[in-house]
């Protein structure tokens, strides 16, 4: 039983600091909406909060909507 608790607050702690990471990503968005960027500027403020990137990984993507779509994108 105890063992079971564990992981269900494990689970919830976890649920609950995905939550905490997404409302922290959206509020610096909106923080930067302010400056009313352009759509290039606000693209690549996106991937540097969302992905710590900055820069699309578009080979990901596209291995992505291959598996998602039977190879759709093959050259």
């Amino acid at each position: 039983m105890a063992q079971s608790y564990n992981v269900k607050e494990k689970s919830l702690k976890n649920i609950v600091l995905r939550n905490f990471d997404i409302l922290k990503k959206v509020a610096l968005l909106e923080q930067f909406m302010i400056t009313k960027p352009t759509s290039n500027k606000l693209f690549k403020k996106f991937n540097e909060i969302v992905y710590n990137q900055d820069s699309m990984n578009w080979n990901q993507l596209y291995d992505t909507i291959n598996s998602l779509h039977n190879n759709c994108l093959i050259d």
